[in-house]
């Protein structure tokens, strides 16, 4: 039986992926006629709509094709990085493109993890393609993992009830379409979606099986009291200790969560809504919504590597261990419906968690947990422990990511915020090990002109070295303190830690200075201004192009856009003498005394006008995944926080310049858009 071709597609986006309706439907061939034929009445819009897209595509180029132009060996530069690994560049115009390193290969893998890698690759054998899904399950509003996969009474089952096909995973199998359109008697034509969603339930039976006293690596981020039913079979986990803080609960058999863990995987990905919740970890999130859409059946595989031997490819170092001991899971909320969640815990820890994300993050997450749990969460720690083992290369420090509960210290809160957030480098270092780990063809661009009057190889060498994020973002603290009194900076510095030193170095030489005062004056506008919007239309064109791109924009944005959609075709930042002006044409009903009182109207309507009352451009503070360019109508998707906006080329790279701003073209480089730089792909591949 062929699967009709509606439903394995991408609905209003170019990237339209595998359908089996007698012809190779994938990837661009999703566009040809023989690929377009409507089935039912249903089917004639989105139809049509493709056929627009073909036809935009053969104006402009598809968004699928490899991107061009990115420098010839020539012209292409390298620089080494401070962990001893060389990074290429490029730089074309006022475009930098800087390409992912390398890593030497991870830690090697014990016995343990080898047999659980076997089992796995012996299960998913033959599922090589990306894979479709239903258009059907991509919604405005995210899927609430956590609370769908409560639904089933978990405590009162046991391992053997956990199979396929029964009562268990009924209502997801019927709900995602799986029960109708991956049914296993038709096995040789399935999608490899639906192949890879039985290869992750086979799996994990037999590693049950072979491994009873051990689970998953990442069994503890599955342990969720939240919702209808906490996630865990019959007699698997001991009371929660809400006296403890974070709360804690003793694990008696770590494949207690297993069934819990398969619906989080699939509903995750099926769905394409991964969410970062309050976190403010997004710059780790947008890789994983970028595999999940342009290739669901390889982001299963990945997810079931992920939770089992606590991370998904040999390439990447191990985190430290203490990322599989947390358990974000029992920390309590305030949910939408109006009472606490877990609706059993105890007045006394019925207190609302801090959220350590950004302004808009906090708004997104508003009334959701603070953490994510599953794979989601398993995702982001084992990004950011990997690559902190890569750059640092020992877990003899604190544990750099903390669960957020109710009460947590502000030095412990702030000290989350500033190790979740992410950078360039582990954006790209993100891409890497998720997007193509096979063609390298992962790299950051930004516009060159941010680095002022510094040469390009010594500023790129500052901005994108593959310093250890947690000692960068505290150096750079430090070193802005220090501009009171810079002379004091070189004798500070001997008694600094060595990657403080090694910055400090790049400094000097993006300075041309050894000079401390020198050094301030002419680097931190570099460093400030890297985070300034700054995109260009060429950058823009460079990314719709790219198979896979990362956006770094401002959030406060989206925020925006959720509370009036027709700021989605308005630039974000307003200058300074048209802030009145703009507010009385947008918002006649805001009366001109309240311009000044933002606090009044609450959500994005009072992000916006603190932002629009700025004298400068915003910091860009969030990741996004670019999910599809429509270019000749000034129209692109991203995807955040689990769900997706509709936004303007106005809106992304807005339509004028700030004044009054440095770059190497002063008043000409800092936009009121809200773009700062990207990390793209020209493939996505897996191992």
């Amino acid at each position: 039986m062929a699967l009709p071709p509606k439903l394995l597609t991408v609905a209003a986006s170019v990237m339209l992926t595998q359908v089996f309706a007698g012809a190779d439907c994938s990837g661009q061939n999703a566009l040809s006629e023989r690929c377009l034929a409507a089935e039912t009445e249903e089917e004639v819009a989105l139809l049509a709509h493709r056929r627009e897209v073909r036809k935009i595509q053969a104006a402009s180029g598809s968004r699928a094709q490899t991107a061009a132009g990115l420098g010839t060996a020539s012209q292409m530069k390298s620089f080494r990085g401070r962990t001893g690994r060389y990074s290429k560049y490029v730089v074309e115009g006022n475009m930098a493109l800087v390409y992912a390193n390398q890593p030497s290969p991870g830690d090697a893998p014990d016995a343990k993890e080898t047999r659980m890698l076997e089992i796995i690759e012996s299960t998913f054998k033959g599922i090589d393609q990306p894979g479709g899904f239903l258009a059907q399950n991509i919604r405005q509003e995210p899927d609430e993992t956590w609370t769908k996969c409560s639904t089933i009474p978990w405590t009162t089952l046991t391992e053997k009830d956990l199979k396929w096909g029964t009562t268990i995973y009924s209502d997801m199998e019927h709900a995602l379409g799986i029960e109708k359109y991956c049914n296993q008697g038709d096995y040789d034509t399935l999608d490899p979606t639906c192949l890879a969603i039985y290869a992750a339930f086979n799996a994990t039976m037999q590693l049950i099986k072979e491994f009873p006293n051990d689970g998953p690596a990442y069994y503890n981020a599955t342990v969720t009291a939240w919702g209808e039913s906490p996630s865990w079979f019959k007699g698997a986990v001991s009371d929660v200790n809400y006296n403890e803080e974070p709360p804690t609960a003793k694990v008696l058999d770590p494949n207690g969560m297993t069934g819990y863990m398969i619906c989080d995987m699939v509903r995750n990905i099926a769905t394409q809504s991964p969410n970062q919740v309050g976190s403010g970890s997004c710059s780790h999130m947008a890789p994983l919504a970028a595999i999940s859409r342009e290739a669901p059946a390889q982001a299963i595989k990945l997810a079931t590597k992920l939770m089992w031997t606590g991370r998904w490819s040999l390439n990447m170092p191990k985190p430290c261990d203490y990322v599989y001991t947390m358990q974000p899971g029992l920390v309590p909320y305030y949910s939408d419906n109006g009472g606490w969640e877990p609706s059993n815990v105890p007045e006394s820890a019925r207190r609302a968690a801090a959220c350590t994300g950004n302004a808009a993050d906090c708004e997104a997450g508003k009334d959701r947990p603070m953490n994510p749990v599953g794979m989601v969460w398993a995702y982001f720690q084992t990004i950011i422990g990997s690559y902190s083992r890569y750059a640092g290369g020992t877990c003899d420090r604190p544990p750099l990511t903390l669960v957020n509960w109710p009460g947590i210290s502000k030095t412990d809160a702030d000290y989350r915020q500033s190790s979740l957030g992410g950078t360039s480098v582990t954006a790209l270092f993100g891409c890497q090990q998720t997007i193509d780990p096979k063609f390298g063809s992962c790299k950051n661009i930004f516009n060159i002109d941010v680095c002022e009057d510094s040469s390009d190889e010594a500023c790129i060498q500052l901005l994108e070295n593959d310093w250890e994020q947690r000692e960068y973002r505290e150096f750079l603290d430090w070193a802005e303190k220090q501009q009171a009194n810079p002379s004091a900076i070189p004798e500070l510095l001997t008694s600094r830690p060595k990657t403080d030193q090694e910055v400090w170095e790049a400094a000097v030489q993006a300075a041309g200075s050894k000079d401390p005062v020198a050094i301030l004056t002419k680097v931190m506008p570099i460093l400030q201004g890297k985070h300034y919007p700054s995109f260009s239309e060429d950058l823009l064109a460079k990314a719709c192009n790219a198979k896979v791109a990362q956006l770094t924009v401002a959030a406060d944005a989206l925020s925006v856009v959720d509370a009036f959609a027709s700021a989605s075709d308005e630039p974000f930042y307003i200058l300074p003498n048209e802030f009145e002006a703009f507010m009385a044409q947008e918002f006649p009903q805001i009366p001109q005394e309240d311009y000044t009182h933002p606090e009044k109207y609450g959500g994005g309507i009072a992000i916006w006008m603190k932002r629009l009352m700025g004298d400068k451009p915003n910091t860009c503070d969030h990741a996004v995944y670019l999910e599809s360019c429509f270019e000749e109508e000034e129209k692109y998707t991203i995807w955040s926080w689990g769900t997706r906006f509709n936004v303007s080329k106005t809106m992304l790279l807005g339509n004028t310049y700030w004044p009054n701003t440095g770059g190497r073209s002063p008043g000409k480089t800092y936009t009121n858009g809200i773009i700062c730089q990207a990390t793209i792909a020209d493939h996505v591949s897996w191992e």
